[in-house]
């Protein structure tokens, strides 16, 4: 098992006593290890595995042009205060730079419950205000839906830690699937994949591990920033570069935009081993 990593969230958690949500961040960590829920954790369980005979991805069967629907993607990270907004706001702002912003639906999610309904941390929103003159995302920290979400043309994790999370929720959800039928695990990627000029894409790492608070953690968010708006750079070109490619079913102009990703790390081996 991984061992658990420090709490991250607003207000540096552990510092001076630390908000609410890093003590519900505290107890978390230390209830299990870093990749799963709580042990014992029934209901966290209970909650990707209820409806698991109910329903499978098959996105053949919704295959349409792209002008039909939005080409979706969601944005997954932890807590959902720091990196996650950061990424809202400058995928946005390339999508529409690039005038395609009204053809591209894009959402915001955690893997952890302990900062929900939360917006944008305080170092995040200065960094975003300071460095791109861009106002905070109104919308608070939500969780990630596995039923709802996974169904996104594109799904985008910051690190391996979250790529596991993600990759769990899919393959409990997905138990019943063919072997036909597409799995939203092959469409999860590392926003680092799409960064140009990086030799296998690399994670984005969480800048408020530690909680060091001062210009240490804002220097951290800074670089984590400069890396994400690569990211999001690739990305954008990489739907752009698509939806130019001519007709092409869903499943097709998917196909043409992981094709600008770069060969980054299998996260197929972040699945539990009796499901892979």
């Amino acid at each position: 098992m991984r061992a658990a990593r420090a709490p991250t969230g607003r207000k540096g958690l552990e510092r001076k006593g630390g908000s609410e949500s890093g003590r519900r961040a505290s107890r978390f960590r230390a209830a299990g290890s870093r990749g799963g829920p709580p042990a014992g954790d029934v209901d966290a369980v209970a909650r990707v595995t209820v409806e698991v005979h109910q329903r499978s991805i098959n996105t053949q069967d919704r295959a349409s042009p792209p002008g039909d629907e939005k080409y979706s993607v969601c944005i997954v990270g932890e807590s959902g205060v720091c990196r996650t907004p950061l990424a809202a706001v400058l995928l946005d702002r390339k999508l529409d730079e690039l005038g395609i912003g009204g053809v591209v639906e894009t959402r915001c999610r955690c893997t952890r419950d302990y900062s929900v309904g939360e917006r944008a941390c305080e170092t995040a929103s200065k960094v975003l205000q300071e460095q791109y003159s861009a106002s905070v995302p109104g919308q608070g920290a939500t969780l990630f839906d596995v039923e709802k979400d996974a169904d996104a043309d594109l799904l985008l994790a910051f690190d391996k830690f979250v790529a596991e999370d993600v990759m769990r929720e899919i393959s409990l959800m997905e138990l019943n699937r063919t072997v036909d039928e597409e799995s939203a695990a092959e469409r999860t990627r590392m926003l680092g994949d799409f960064r140009r000029d990086v030799d296998g894409g690399g994670e984005v790492d969480d800048p408020l591990y530690g909680n060091a608070g001062g210009e240490e953690e804002l220097g951290a968010v800074r670089e984590a920033a400069r890396q994400i708006e690569e990211g999001c750079e690739g990305v954008a070109e990489a739907i752009a570069a698509a939806l130019k490619g001519g007709d092409a079913d869903r499943s097709g102009l998917r196909d043409r935009v992981l094709s600008g990703a770069a060969d980054g790390e299998d996260l197929g081996k972040l699945l539990p081993p009796m499901l892979r």
